[in-house]
């Protein structure tokens, strides 16, 4: 394969980790943060396909009739008449030994006593008349703006906004409105519509559309988030640049034994944090600003999150101080829970990799940038060479290491004390083997007593063409990596006995460069990542 063409390829496939939306507007308070917010827009499932193949034919006693809507009538009396007239061209319908009967621009609710009145200077008396819309306009309106799929799209005149949205695959979480969504007609905006008040209260606005009608989804402008002691946590978009925190409450569910709020707010890039009372109604909210709901018993303590096999709570509230040892005999463990084999992950730990990894990346992409060349074909290969290291390095940007700290066999737990937001993982027993990287057929195998490391590679199709043979990773449940192909041949055929069910094997792929140190910094950095992420990516 062209090494170009591969470096292109094999950037795409790389395995990224992305945490939520960027905030970064700001309010005349001077807030600028730009935390990233790992919980969802409230109101983020809302459009999922359930209202775009709905015809809705609700009674609306103010639509104004239009060209195209089909009317059912109904005459009893001294004569009996049933039928189905549509509004013509010229905003008429015929009804027979009556005429021509005008009836575009009337309201529906006016509809049967305008045919009454003309039925009535035909005939005098004992004719009785009924009519209602069976079938609106069909019409087309455009939607566009940050939706996810804007365009033009077909329905009847008396849909509500949410099915022509919906039609266009729903709003952008990561950055249209849910209330600034502008109705616009003839070049001019004539409605602004709020979604929150369905979202909150189940209440739209009944609103006819005609022919040619924008719907345009404006990004939005201002966004809290709320998280801890809730129902679900959410992104709750403000309408205006600041708000309370009782109109925020209208919008989310926090749990009964709720007792303050901290309020987490960044000024010229100094974090500021204050507590209140969950009494406290009034307190001012600014976009931007991050809300956590907590208890009486989590003051002054710290939050574990629970993940994996096992039968407890998800989320531990704990003293300070907490020994890994201590949490472990508070947990709930079943059959299934790979108790020798737990994991535990920090986010300061998370952020140093990040750290590393991205000085690495920089200075990649220092050399990139300088290294010259010492022949015209030298400077020819690496000015191709160039973008596509470039492109490899903005990807490898976005990968988020995990933070994982390994815990030692002879680990004394006691001495590992926790800290806030620690992440703990339970591994499941398994009877698998899972290969990842550069062996032709990657996936799972069943464990069978006697194979050899050797057999899950020819299982798996061998190697492929790309393998790195200096960098086959075994990585243990625990987290523990061995790189065998780097030991001796005794430590290798070691490490190759010691595999055991629910190891993973991670084949990374050499680097084909025609600048050595090139290839030493790439091949450095897919190890690192391979090691710190857990993701298996390619070079080129």
């Amino acid at each position: 394969m062209n090494i170009y063409f591969k470096l292109f390829f094999y950037s795409i496939l790389l395995n990224i980790s992305l945490i939520g939306v960027e905030i970064n507007n700001s309010y005349e308070q001077n807030n600028t943060n730009s935390y990233q917010y790992d919980n969802k827009v409230y109101g983020y499932n809302l459009f999922n396909g359930n209202f775009k193949d709905i015809k809705q034919f609700h009674y609306n006693p103010n639509y104004i009739l239009n060209v195209g809507d089909e009317i059912s009538i109904k005459v009893w009396g001294a004569i009996e008449l049933e039928l189905v007239v549509k509004v013509d061209m010229q905003g008429n319908i015929f009804l027979p030994k009556v005429g021509v009967v005008k009836v575009v621009g009337i309201k529906n609710k006016e509809l049967t006593k305008t045919l009454q009145n003309e039925v009535s200077k035909v005939y005098k008396s004992d004719v009785y008349i009924y009519a209602d819309i069976k079938l609106y306009q069909h019409i087309s309106v455009f939607v566009t703006g940050k939706v996810n799929k804007p365009g033009l799209y077909e329905g009847l005149s008396s849909d509500s906004i949410l099915q022509f949205i919906d039609k266009a695959i729903g709003i952008d979480n990561t950055i249209g409105s849910f209330r600034y969504i502008d109705i616009i007609r003839d070049n001019n905006k004539i409605k602004t519509i709020d979604l929150y008040s369905f979202l909150s209260l189940g209440k739209i606005e009944l609103f006819q559309f005609k022919q040619g009608d924008v719907i345009y989804i404006q990004p939005y402008k201002y966004m809290v988030s709320l998280s801890g002691n809730l129902i679900q946590e959410y992104q709750i978009e403000l309408k205006d640049k600041n708000s309370t925190i009782e109109n925020i409450l209208k919008y989310t569910k926090i749990k009964q034994d709720t007792t303050h709020y901290k309020i987490t707010r960044y000024k010229n890039t100094q974090k500021l944090e204050s507590l209140y009372s969950i009494d406290k109604k009034d307190t001012v909210i600014y976009n931007g600003d991050s809300i956590e709901f907590i208890s009486d018993q989590s003051i002054g303590n710290i939050s574990i999150e629970i993940i994996g096999e096992h039968d407890g709570e998800k989320t531990l509230i704990l003293p300070k101080n907490i020994s890994l040892e201590e949490l472990i005999e508070k947990l709930n463990f079943n059959s299934y829970s790979k108790t020798d084999s737990i994991q535990l992950f920090r986010k300061s730990i998370a952020i140093a990799q990040k750290d590393l990894l991205d000085a690495k990346l920089k200075d990649l992409e220092l050399k990139v940038m300088t290294t010259g060349a010492a022949t015209t074909e030298e400077a020819a290969i690496r000015s191709k060479e160039a973008p596509m290291i470039l492109e490899f390095i903005n990807r490898a940007k976005k990968v988020e290491p995990k933070g994982q700290i390994i815990i030692n066999n002879d680990t004394n737990l006691s001495t590992v004390i926790l800290e806030d937001k620690d992440k703990i993982y339970i591994p499941r027993v398994t009877s698998t083997i899972l290969l990842q990287g550069e062996v032709m057929f990657p996936g799972a195998q069943t464990w069978v007593d006697g194979m050899r490391y050797e057999n899950f590679i020819e299982n798996a199709g061998g190697l492929s063409q790309g393998a790195n043979d200096e960098y086959q990773l075994i990585i243990k449940q625990n987290g523990r990596v061995y790189n065998y192909a780097a030991k001796s041949w005794f430590e290798n055929d070691t490490i190759k006995n010691s595999l055991q069910k629910g190891d993973s094997i991670l084949v990374l792929s050499k680097v084909d460069s025609k600048n050595l140190q090139i290839t030493k910094d790439i091949t450095q950095i897919l190890y690192q990542i391979a090691v710190s992420a857990a993701v298996v990516v390619r070079g080129f």
